[in-house]
């Protein structure tokens, strides 16, 4: 029974990380879903979510004014989450540049902000972005042009890290982003975007609805998008430039808040589980999101299991041995990027790989030990 147990979790490992994007190629290659772009030139708000970001508002700002898209058909506001450094000073300065300044009164997130901020804004497209993530000039227009397809509802541009400090976080966090890339070009081919990244996506105005404050709308939004009978696609050359994590309590912190509102997100929507109303969509869901918050669980289970049935077989023995080893490289990563030391990817991975799941698993205990209340902090 344990060694059947032992193989089933492993299945499930294996399955999340390897399956399901064998599964996403069968399904688009059998049912490849066609959308037409068109290079069209819709009237466009751009929503920036900043709190307190007077290191990097200004920046921003000027970046959105060099995007070569025509300046008559964007508006660009800051959604300020009750700033208390220079931010709205800042701001202030671009008034003469079509740059509105709307300020929360409160601290409520993210969410809350782009709830409050939206339904003013006077584009036909909504674009949302952090205040520090940088768009390539032809971000905006690469964006856009799959809203010439009807079918399509929402658009997510490619967030790429790069790694100024040499972190050893920063470098599995670049390398998982290329793992996630490749899920998000696969289910973009079936028009089924489970998620987008904060920083640089796009909708039709016309199809947004509020969204709870204590929920993440990189992950709401393209759910709503699908419960409403509309698309959401990928677009990888609309690219937005981030810092990547440069330490690792940053990159857990980050990842608790991810899980914790994962977990809420998925409840809110759990009616797109349903598989005989959504079909593959649900399995996608469930693949994706459900499964990948369960694998610290199974990592445990899996790893005790091991221990219990080591001594059946050579093969359990050794393969004990694999998951000590690989925990062992993870430790020893750590130990050396507090020393700031460089490495290769024998230690970064493991690294990652651990810090991620444990941040999930933070996550998890903290859910439902009631801390639900994951207020959004930008990256510095």
């Amino acid at each position: 029974m344990v060694a059947i147990l032992f193989w089933l979790i492993l299945a499930l490992i294996v399955y999340t990380y390897a399956g399901y994007p064998f599964l996403l190629s069968v399904a688009a290659r059998i049912r490849p879903r066609k959308f037409q772009r068109q290079d069209i030139l819709p009237s466009v708000s751009i929503i920036i979510a900043a709190y307190n970001e007077e290191k990097s508002i200004e920046k921003k700002l000027l970046n959105c004014l060099e995007l070569d898209y025509p300046k008559e058909k964007m508006e660009i506001i800051v959604a300020s989450d009750f700033s208390t450094d220079k931010t709205h000073e800042i701001v202030n300065r671009f008034e003469n540049k079509n740059i509105r300044l709307l300020i929360g009164q409160e601290r409520k997130g993210k969410t809350a902000g782009r709830n409050r901020t939206v339904p003013l804004a006077q584009g036909e497209i909504i674009v949302l972005s952090d205040a520090t993530g940088m768009y390539h000039p032809d971000a905006l227009k690469k964006l856009v042009r799959h809203f010439a397809d009807r079918r399509v509802g929402c658009v997510a541009g490619i967030l790429r890290y790069v790694n100024p400090t040499d972190s050893m976080v920063g470098s599995g966090e670049g390398l998982y982003w290329r793992y996630e890339v490749l899920l998000r070009t696969k289910e973009s081919m079936l028009g089924n975007l489970i998620a987008v990244s904060g920083s640089i996506y796009a909708f039709r105005k016309e199809l947004f609805r509020h969204i709870p404050e204590a929920l993440a709308d990189d992950l709401i939004m393209p759910l709503m998008i699908r419960k409403l009978g509309f698309n959401s696609v990928y677009e990888p050359e609309a690219v937005c430039i981030e810092e990547a994590s440069k330490s690792n309590q940053e990159e857990s912190a980050k990842r608790v808040r991810i899980a914790i509102r994962n977990i809420m997100g998925l409840l809110y929507m759990k009616e797109l589980l349903n598989v005989f109303k959504y079909g593959l969509f649900s399995i996608e869901l469930f693949s994706h999101k459900i499964l990948r918050l369960m694998i610290p669980i199974f990592l445990m289970a899996l790893f005790f299991l091991n221990i219990s049935i080591a001594r059946i077989s050579a093969f359990y023995s050794l393969f004990l041995l694999a998951q000590v080893s690989f925990y062992v490289l993870a430790f020893l990563g750590n130990i050396l990027q507090g020393k700031h030391k460089k490495t290769n990817n024998l230690l970064y991975i493991p690294l990652f790989f651990c810090l991620t799941n444990l941040s999930i698993m933070q996550g998890i205990v903290k859910y439902f030990f009631g801390h639900r209340k994951a207020v959004w902090e930008p990256s510095r």
